[in-house]
């Protein structure tokens, strides 16, 4: 087929052999397969970029929850060291999941009706597609979930002690921000936007030798290039009022579409982390429809006990748009590795 990428969102490639048919029988050059996989290597971007390479031909780019759950793990242990935690994530219902109450091969409860019920479910997928990509987290977190009934917007509430304590969740929001780790990925993330990359990535093309170029006489006589000119100012000129006279006597039967509304959700930053902390306007998880960014702290939504060293983070992420975008970011990093 003469594919170079093959792009596998369908959640049912989980194992390197089962994906290694797009190689053999579709001749595709490279795979990427986006789900919680068993033995697929993990690439996170821009976390762990790094690790792919010109030879690799299989990758997975693991899922949304796990993507934005590994963000906020990323940060906090380069930052203040993670001890020990546990998170809940919650999510909306999804399209495997049952309107009404049916039968569930792989979980009983997940056959439930998605929109009554609150229904857990655990994430041991999730927790193994961090562990692959950050193994010092194996030991240190467990994750489980519960699928609530609405259709978008989803939350991490996470709760873990620290090697480093903080006075206030403010200055815990203030040191992420202002990191060196979010900078870099911010750089990292910037690398892969069109504008960049056309002047910067991209392999350039050579030009067209010009000595291969037909000799061609372009002079012209002046009297030739003024007759022509006044000639398309007078055309020109009654092609207009052709134009008004159409319509002074024709009228639009048809509707014109209504001009966009202003996003809700003011304040979303395209990037990595959105911090949010407006007083007069607090997050909820409709609001985190289409932001750009991989997960936006609550800093209003979070706790810390007074020594400092115990927290529970609140953090939103959007499962579709802003995964989608790193998928597309991881992409155009492959193909830039692969062509340079």
């Amino acid at each position: 087929m003469d594919v170079e990428y093959v792009l596998d969102a369908s959640e049912h490639l989980i194992k390197l052999e089962d994906a290694e048919k797009h190689l053999s029988g579709g001749r595709a050059r490279k795979v990427v397969v986006v789900g919680d996989t068993v033995d697929i290597p993990i690439i996170f971007y821009p976390i762990s970029y790094r690790k792919y390479q010109r030879g690799c031909s299989i990758i997975s780019a693991g899922s949304a929850d796990a993507l934005a759950f590994a963000t906020l793990l990323y940060l906090l242990e380069k930052e203040f060291g993670i001890i020990e935690g546990m998170a809940t994530l919650v999510t909306g219902y999804s399209s495997n999941q049952r309107i009404v109450d049916g039968p569930n091969s792989n979980e009983w409860r997940l056959g439930r009706g998605a929109a009554q019920s609150i229904i857990p479910y655990n994430l041991n997928r999730v927790l193994h597609t961090i562990s692959q990509s950050m193994p010092d987290m194996a030991e240190k977190i467990s994750i489980t979930g519960c699928s609530v009934p609405v259709d978008s917007g989803s939350a991490i509430d996470f709760t873990c002690r620290l090697s480093r304590p903080v006075a206030s969740v403010s200055e815990l929001a203030d040191i992420l921000r202002e990191s060196n780790t979010l900078k870099t990925l911010e750089v990292i993330h910037t690398k892969c936007q069109p504008g960049w990359l056309l002047s910067q990535w991209c392999p350039e093309i050579p030009e067209l030798n010009k000595s291969d170029l037909p000799e061609v006489d372009c002079t012209a006589d002046p009297n030739t290039i003024k007759r022509f000119n006044a000639q398309k100012i007078l055309d020109s000129t009654a092609e207009e009022e052709v134009c008004l006279e159409a319509k002074r006597e024709t009228k639009i039967s048809r509707l014109t579409a209504p001009e966009p509304l202003p996003q809700k959700s003011v304040g979303l930053a395209s990037g990595v982390v959105h911090f949010w902390q407006n007083e007069d306007n607090r997050c909820v998880g409709r609001d985190i429809l289409s932001s750009d960014c991989m997960m936006t702290l609550d800093v209003h939504s979070c706790l810390l006990i007074p020594d400092g060293s115990l927290i529970k983070l609140i953090a939103w992420y959007d499962r579709d748009m802003s995964f989608c975008k790193r998928i597309l970011d991881l992409l155009v990093y492959m193909r830039h590795v692969d062509h340079s």
